[in-house]
């Protein structure tokens, strides 16, 4: 995705969440955040942002802000439908996940593994397959550290070994990697995806 010119709200600041902000702040962006945890971490994650140019808003600036931005990015902590990402959807926002922001920046090959259960210990498996080839390749994704975070760093022939949650997969459109397994699905973030099926 081209982010020049572009107006951005990032809901949910954590670690993805923070990412795409800083990568948005590199690119000269206007960038607004929107977060409800009072968590420490996040807390220190705003502030930072705040001081190098971000907007923080509040549940009463919401409607406001929609009305002037492009684009919603959401974290894969926050539910699709959040108040914020319902009300952008009504009112035709683009909408995607750090992993399609992500995605979206990037050129390389990209292997996704997404599961229940295995998706860690797979993904752990192939970095240590591709450490004995001469194939550069990162882990990235679910597994500790987005894929914004790496985008200035990734050069076109790495491997990008993404672990994809499906918190992440709720959030995405055009994400498509270059070789994916899906390593099995069971009930599990049922509070979250409402049915198994």
């Amino acid at each position: 995705m081209d982010v020049y010119n572009q107006k951005i709200l990032v809901l949910g600041v954590s670690k993805s969440g923070y990412s795409v902000a800083k990568y948005l702040l590199s690119k000269n962006n206007k960038c607004y955040l929107f977060e409800e945890l009072d968590k420490p971490h996040i807390r220190k994650n705003v502030e930072e942002l705040v001081g190098l140019g971000c907007v923080e808003i509040t549940a009463n600036e919401v409607d406001i802000i929609l009305h002037k931005i492009n684009v919603l990015v959401i974290s894969p902590g926050v539910p699709i439908n959040h108040f914020v990402a319902v009300k952008a959807k009504k009112l035709g926002i683009k909408i995607m996940g750090e992993l399609e922001f992500g995605y979206n920046a990037l050129t390389p090959r990209i292997c996704a593994i997404t599961g229940t259960n295995g998706k860690t210990t797979t993904i752990s498996l192939l970095e240590n397959i591709f450490s004995k080839t001469k194939i550069s390749a990162r882990t990235l994704g679910n597994i500790g550290t987005p894929l914004t975070k790496e985008v200035e760093e990734v050069k076109k022939d790495d491997v990008l070994l993404t672990e994809v949650s499906s918190f992440q997969l709720e959030s995405i459109n055009r994400f498509c990697p270059h070789v994916s397994a899906i390593l099995n699905v069971a009930p599990d973030h049922i509070e979250r995806h409402y049915t198994f099926e």
